[in-house]
């Protein structure tokens, strides 16, 4: 008997939380306007939370703006990597006879791929673009074989140097 009743209680309740979602939703789904043009505390509360949140974040940013440029000054920078404009992109074809030549990316013209840009990947410079299409691009890459050179930029000792690189080295990870 009392597992009975234990059942019939717990039937009870889902009936009466199922009615209450049902109304819930209704309400919701009628009163729309309603709940959009609330003037209530709550909603008002809600409204100046987000407002200050946004405020702030907006101030913090405008912070860390200042303090990037006031870096830059002292360590006399005038461009930082994130100042670049970053396309991402993705390999769609590499010739096998060809592998360490040339491969092709998915972006092209319409993404705003010039040719001569460089071509970067997680562990460093990949190679640069050749032909640009509509929709893709020819990537030189730095193992290519050809007496092609690509032009670079090295810091070492924090002074600058600039050179052509001629050729890459695979076995060896060396640049010449």
């Amino acid at each position: 008997m009392k597992k009975n009743r234990y059942k019939n209680k717990k039937f009870l309740y889902i009936i009466l939380i199922g009615i209450f979602i049902i109304l819930l939703l209704y309400f919701i789904l009628t009163n729309n306007t309603y709940l959009n043009n609330t003037k209530g505390l709550s909603a008002s509360l809600f409204n100046i939370s987000v407002k200050k949140n946004k405020n702030i974040d907006n101030a913090e940013i405008n912070n860390l703006k200042k303090e990037i440029e006031d870096l830059k000054k002292i360590n006399n920078i005038d461009e930082l990597l994130t100042d670049k404009i970053v396309i991402n992109a993705v390999v769609i074809k590499r010739s096998t006879p060809y592998w360490h030549n040339i491969i092709t990316i998915n972006k092209g013209k319409k993404d705003n791929v010039k040719k001569g840009y460089a071509v970067m990947n997680d562990s460093g410079l990949v190679g640069e673009v050749i032909i640009v299409n509509k929709n893709s691009s020819e990537v030189k890459l730095i193992t290519n074989t050809d007496n092609n050179y690509i032009s670079a930029k090295f810091n070492y000792n924090n002074k600058d140097y600039y050179g052509l690189i001629k050729r890459y080295n695979v076995i060896n990870n060396e640049l010449y």
